[in-house]
């Protein structure tokens, strides 16, 4: 069936987790409605878990910009034409030429913040494979590597955590105490030194994954990156920091924040996800 969403990259990796194999096995088109898109749709590239996905469409650049000055001029460098917004859906499916009679829709929003909904299995993760990253250039081995994510530049909005010295200085500490090299993925400039690191800049949607599912610890900011970590490590050892001062309410009485660290529990999630790095 013809599917339309419109996400950010972290909504879809909990969304993929959270969707039920039947509603993903009537899955035959997705229209991306969303800026995201073209960089999200690699991952179900011989995704068994999308059998009858055959073609995925996109909404121009510029015109996505242009149409979204309309909806909200704030939003243009994230643009997005989402479902749960009458005028925001209208634009979005006058683009594709789409009829909404037609169309599969998922609502990211809603589903995100229905209270029933469970893990089911995350897709991209059980699908990644070794081979998508280069090990011996990165001087690691699978299972052994602190991953690091820095705030990236792709995102220019100002609810993202950023790393500070205190941050830093426990993830350097992390990796002396247990012997393992830091990968950090960026696409900025990290103005510090950090012992004994390897930086990969822009690497690719399905090596981040990878790269993910074989970590041994996670630490860094609360992304896309720190989401799919926490459905395959437990939490001891996963630092995730927040830009949120109100982290008890956001966790416990915001479904649609604890969905994203599903599997675990809000009271789990409260254990990792902090202010800072760190214990």
């Amino acid at each position: 069936m013809k599917t339309y969403i419109s996400v950010g990259i972290g909504d879809m990796m909990a969304l993929d987790a959270m969707l039920t194999q039947d509603e993903r096995d009537r899955i035959t088109d997705f229209y991306w409605a969303c800026k995201f898109g073209e960089s999200i749709y690699p991952l179900f590239d011989c995704n068994h878990f999308y059998p009858n996905l055959e073609k995925h469409y996109f909404i121009d650049k510029e015109e996505g910009e242009k149409h979204m000055m309309i909806v909200d001029p704030r939003a243009i460098n994230f643009w997005h034409f989402r479902p749960d917004f009458p005028l925001s859906f209208q634009i979005g499916l006058n683009l594709f030429g789409l009829n909404r009679e037609d169309l599969n829709v998922i609502d990211a929003v809603k589903l995100l913040s229905d209270p029933s909904r469970t893990f089911t299995n995350s897709s991209f993760l059980d699908v990644a494979k070794l081979e998508e990253v280069n090990w011996k250039e990165l001087g690691v081995d699978p299972g052994e590597y602190i991953l690091v994510h820095y705030p990236t530049s792709t995102r220019p909005r100002s609810d993202i955590a950023s790393l500070d010295e205190r941050d830093w200085n426990f993830i350097e500490k992390l990796s002396e105490d247990t012997k393992l090299r830091i990968l950090i993925i960026t696409d900025t400039d990290i103005h510090r030194e950090i012992k004994n690191s390897s930086i990969l800049i822009k690497p690719d949607i399905k090596s981040i994954v990878s790269l993910c599912k074989f970590s041994k610890f996670y630490a860094g900011c609360d992304s896309f990156v720190s989401i799919l970590c926490c459905k395959v490590l437990s939490p001891e050892n996963m630092f995730i920091k927040t830009h949120d001062r109100d982290i008890y309410n956001s966790i416990m009485h915001n479904t649609f924040v604890s969905k994203h660290f599903l599997p675990h529990s809000p009271d789990i999630i409260r254990t990792f996800y902090k202010n800072y790095i760190g214990y």
